[in-house]
């Protein structure tokens, strides 16, 4: 019979002839290759049935804390075996054939096989047998299990594939998003920076327009200069003209005519007399210009006080409809009892309504101007030149009196024209 079993079962034979030494020699050459792929809760069934390690030895190797690690396992439990001689080499290398068969080839140089012959005796042939069940039983769930997690493995890799695809998809969406987002910045950014010029240029236009006024009133103000200046060289070279007549006249008829000095006093006085009737009417078309502007100055705020009413009333009205109330409940709303107190102008009152209420003190202060200046026509009716009537203020100053009495031409205001022009500021009004 052991011929018949052929080379493999002589060599099993001579590998059982080894001594001890020779055996553990070749366990230590490969220890590392041992600890780092053998599983000692395999090996210890199959070691205790072969009588070379006990109950206790078992437990100690797979459970005792010294021993964090499986390759600190494994190496206990070859020192154990070592302590037993030869019998726990070829136990071990029993062992390896059932569990690790790639391992016990690499030692021995033999083919792992199963055939019963090929053991060393040191289990009966019903343990054996047993053993060799429960090996093969053991490697069925294992390879079982390992198919398992092969599935589990390939639909979780799938369910992997699916989830990059979503992925990838997400992220071309998320990068078109993305390009709209820097070119939306990048708009935005030219926006701001547009917006940044024209506020700049705004407020170059504003400066522009503020010195434009600036100079505009200056050039107004040397215009009154200058024609103020030009109606007293015209009032000096019309007193010099008629002086000069006078003498002329006198020089002519101062034989035929021995009242002429009488004469000449008369017109002297009648000239004192009409200068200052003069400078009263001309003042009376001053103050009937300013109180014209006074008036459309005053028609324009009334108009802009009703306005705000008007938006005042609507929005307190909005404010009542919401039902929220106001942060200062006791503050008077705007414009008071329907009018508006002006910064500085003393107690609140209410103002008059847009018209009516000061045209007839308009026309009063009219109708006395053109009485003056009716009067003032009657007397310089012998006058070399007569004053030209109604200058414009807009375009050129009346023709009359000094700075002085220009400056003094609003103070000089007959009560009617004070009356026609109230002010806004009056606390007793």
């Amino acid at each position: 019979m052991a011929c018949a079993l052929g080379p493999g079962c002589r060599r099993s034979k001579a590998l059982r002839e080894l001594d001890e030494q020779r055996l553990w020699e070749l366990l230590e050459e490969h220890r590392y290759r041992i600890v780092r792929s053998t599983f000692p809760n395999r090996l210890t069934p199959y070691l205790r049935q072969a009588k070379v390690l006990d109950q206790l030895d078992e437990e100690e190797i797979l459970h005792s804390p010294q021993f964090t690690n499986r390759a600190m396992k494994v190496g206990h439990m070859l020192d154990l075996l070592k302590s037993r001689g030869k019998n726990g080499a070829l136990a071990f290398l029993e062992s390896l054939k059932f569990h690790n068969p790639d391992t016990y080839t690499l030692i021995t140089g033999l083919e792992a096989s199963t055939d019963l012959h090929r053991f060393s005796g040191l289990l009966e042939s019903s343990r054996l047998t047993e053993c060799l069940a429960r090996a093969v039983s053991s490697l069925q769930e294992e390879l079982a299990q390992e198919k398992r997690q092969c599935v589990a493995l390939a639909r979780h890799c799938g369910q992997l594939k699916e989830s990059v695809t979503q992925l990838e998809a997400q992220n071309g969406s998320l990068a078109g998003v993305q390009a709209d987002y820097d070119r939306m910045k990048r708009e935005a950014s030219t926006h701001f920076h547009e917006g940044l010029k024209l506020k700049d240029e705004l407020y170059n236009l504003s400066m522009r327009y503020s010195n434009a006024l600036k100079e505009k009133d200056l050039a107004i103000t040397r215009c009154q200069a200058l024609q103020e200046e030009l109606y007293l060289a015209r009032q000096e070279l019309q007193r010099a003209r008629a002086e000069r007549g006078c003498e002329e006249e006198r020089a002519r008829s101062g034989a035929e005519h021995p009242r002429a000095g009488e004469l000449l006093t008369l017109g002297e006085e009648k000239e004192k007399l009409r200068s200052p009737m003069e400078l009263e009417t001309f003042s009376l078309d001053i103050l009937e210009q300013h109180l014209d502007e006074a008036l459309e100055d005053k028609q324009q705020l009334l108009e802009r006080i009703h306005s705000l009413r008007e938006r005042a009333a609507a929005a307190e009205q909005q404010h009542k409809q919401v039902g929220l109330e106001g942060p200062a409940a006791g503050a008077a709303p705007l414009g008071g009892k329907g009018g508006v107190q002006r910064a500085g102008c003393g107690p609140a009152r209410d103002l008059p309504e847009p018209a009516g209420k000061g045209l007839a003190a308009q026309e009063g202060v009219r109708a006395h101007g053109r009485g003056l200046r009716a009067e003032a026509a009657g007397e310089s009716a012998g006058a070399t030149e007569p004053r030209p009537r109604g200058w414009d203020v807009s375009r050129d100053i009346l023709p009359g009196a000094s700075l002085s009495s220009l400056q003094r031409a609003p103070q000089a205001a007959p009560v009617g024209a004070r009356a026609a022009a109230p002010a806004l500021c009056s606390p007793g009004r």
